[in-house]
């Protein structure tokens, strides 16, 4: 049966064709304005991403941990409000059902050569005179040492920033531009935003490869599992 449907114009029943018989009215989708509603989601995702490393690295602010703890947890929420909000946009990333053992566990090695590159080249880094700020001082005299350094360092930036990054820009990039596209700018957006000029060694790969998880799985899951493998690695050791 043929789907009939009304002009957008004077009402005119239609019969599948893309202009209206009586008034001329072309019923095809408007692609200019659907451009301009990716773009401008795109911006809000950038905003969103800058606006939160620009805040937390401009504040003067204790170096507290509870301060960092609130500000993660703060974000954290501010992130899934809006990953709830685009929830139908982000079905696939956030879905479970594409989760397979045996890919996590083949990422998670690769996830593991690359931490023992980046302790390689930290160490031979410092024998050259590079010194690097110590993040751990706060939590070494904190109660709990390793738990509250496992949630600032490793649960929470490894579930927030792939949804930042890896979902909610990655697939807003992806309705604008090619795939290819959304690995390399969510990548280089990301290690941008530690501000470490040194670490954009292994950021930059880091970030490109979280960017390829999520676009050859579908998912930021396995992003999520690899980035939380190398903070906590990185904290249990360095600790």
């Amino acid at each position: 049966m043929m789907t009939t449907t009304a002009c957008v114009r004077c009402g005119e029943v239609l019969a599948g064709t893309d202009f209206c018989p009586r008034c001329g009215k072309d019923q095809r989708p408007d692609e200019t304005k659907a451009t301009n509603q990716n773009i401008r989601s795109v911006l809000w995702a950038l905003a969103l991403v800058i606006g939160y490393v620009l805040l937390s690295n401009a504040i003067d602010r204790p170096r507290s941990i509870r301060w960092s703890l609130g500000w993660d947890l703060a974000f954290f929420l501010l992130v899934s409000i809006i990953a709830i909000v685009n929830r139908k946009k982000l079905a696939d990333a956030l879905s479970f059902h594409s989760i397979n053992v045996g890919h996590a566990g083949s990422m998670l090695a690769t996830q593991a050569a690359l931490t023992c590159l980046v302790l390689l080249l930290t160490r031979w880094l410092e024998d050259q005179g590079v010194t690097f700020q110590d993040p751990w001082a706060a939590y070494r005299v904190s109660s709990h040492p390793y738990i509250f350094a496992l949630l600032s360092i490793a649960v929470f930036p490894a579930i927030t920033e792939e949804l930042a990054f890896r979902g909610i820009l990655f697939a807003q990039l992806e309705r604008l531009t090619s795939r290819e596209a959304s690995i390399l700018v969510t990548g280089f957006l990301f290690a941008w935003t530690h501000f470490s000029f040194v670490s954009l060694v292994w950021l930059v790969p880091a970030g490109l490869f979280f960017g390829w998880m999520r676009a050859r799985y579908r998912t930021i899951w396995y992003g999520v599992l690899c980035h939380f493998a190398h903070n906590a690695t990185i904290v249990l050791i360095m600790m």
